[in-house]
């Protein structure tokens, strides 16, 4: 069991002890609030209700459960209730030191890895799909001339073709998840759609990172009605550090994105980041709808920071992957090769080519290995310059 799964396993039981004479209220009825709601219906512990700061500015309901202003508890006896915070980072923070000056005692702290062991993604395989060499999106901390300068040295394949990527995908296990994001706009492949449709065919769970650059409303129309399991959108920025075009079709594509619900009602995009503060034209169409983050990070060293960028520098001792526990979040480029992550435009670890090796082989091979011994004993590899490495506590 690594530190993760304790810490979760320790919430879980500190939780449980509260619901034998408490009844459950998760504070946040965001995207954190609905898997935190997630992961105690799993654990069989039943939940009461939903807190937010404002009513007004939230749905009255996330699952047939009701959400109530924070205001409510204090007008009725809130001893009978323990609150879980379903809000990580600040936020969460803030909203701790709301209860305590409403004098609210019953309060279960958040605790560390929070927002890791929330996401059913870090403990499945992934594999994220990178069908096309060349983003022209072209982001200003994005990496990509590094990327294709070490990529065209091994290949001069520029795109994937639909056959070859069911022929990949249906190589791997059944439980490995799709991510439709890697090195490049998915949407500018031209078999995107296919490939979208091909994987919810499969039942494997779909996640899309998306410019919506390549998108058009016809394409939409092919794909609406896949239930991602998460939707993030990269957003056009006031500096232009992202080529992403605001045209009449690119505000209805958005418009679309953002007033649509998921089949569990939760909304359709569920987060959005941005390379600087978001144009105001899409601040205007997203509202309050998900949150806007604009927090940058500097790819494991590969992007030069300008002061803008979060570093980790070089790391010592045992680390892990606060992204993926089992190292196993890989990214499938056009070539068939298979490199250790998203951190790796340079292409510093292939781990095999999935044209060539089976999953199994690629997964348990030498290069994987040995990146698995490098984060426990110090040893060098991408990790160490990593924002999503975190130091194995002894």
């Amino acid at each position: 069991m690594n530190v993760i799964e304790r810490s979760k396993k320790e919430y879980l039981q500190t939780i449980d002890e509260y619901a034998k004479n408490h009844r459950i209220i998760i504070y946040g009825a965001g995207i954190n609030g609905h898997r935190l709601f997630k992961l105690l219906s799993n654990e069989h512990i039943a939940v009461d209700s939903f807190a937010v700061t404002n009513s007004s500015l939230n749905v009255k309901a996330v699952h047939g459960i009701p959400v109530r202003d924070i205001s409510w508890w204090q007008e009725n006896d809130n001893e009978e209730y323990a609150f879980v915070i379903g809000v990580s980072g600040t936020n969460g923070t803030a909203i701790l030191a709301e209860l305590k000056k409403r004098h609210i005692s019953n309060v279960i702290d958040i605790p560390k890895y929070f927002d890791i062991f929330l996401d059913d993604w870090y403990f499945t395989p992934v594999l994220e799909i990178t069908p096309l060499a060349g983003c022209a999106v072209n982001c200003r901390y994005c990496p990509q001339k590094l990327f294709l300068d070490s990529y065209y040295k091994r290949t001069s394949k520029r795109e994937m073709s639909f056959e070859e990527f069911k022929t990949c995908i249906d190589k791997t296990p059944y439980d490995l998840n799709i991510d439709f994001s890697g090195f490049v706009e998915p949407f500018l492949s031209k078999d995107a759609i296919k490939m979208i449709r091909y994987s919810q065919e499969k039942g494997r769970k779909i996640r899309l990172f998306t410019t919506l650059r390549g998108l058009t409303i016809e394409k939409y129309r092919e794909i609406e009605d896949v239930d991602f399991d998460m939707i993030i959108l990269h957003l056009p920025d006031k500096m232009k550090h992202a080529s992403i075009p605001i045209t009449d079709e690119y505000l209805e594509l958005l418009e679309l994105f953002a007033f649509r619900k998921k089949s569990d009602g939760m909304p359709y995009v569920d987060l959005a980041n941005c390379q600087s503060e978001p144009d105001e034209r899409v601040v205007e169409i997203i509202k309050n709808r998900f949150p806007i983050s604009w927090n940058l990070i500097d790819r494991a060293g590969n992007v030069s920071s300008d002061g803008n960028l979060e570093s980790a520098h070089e790391q010592k001792g045992c680390l892990f992957c606060g992204r993926a526990a089992g190292i196993n979040h890989n990214v499938l480029l056009p070539n068939g090769d298979v490199v250790l992550c998203c951190m790796d435009f340079g292409m510093k670890h292939v781990l095999g080519n999935l044209f060539e090796d089976s999953y199994e082989d690629i997964i348990r091979g030498e290069e994987i290995r040995m990146i698995k011994y490098a984060m426990k004993h110090d040893g060098e590899c991408l990790c160490r310059e990593c924002t999503s490495a975190l130091l194995q506590e002894s």
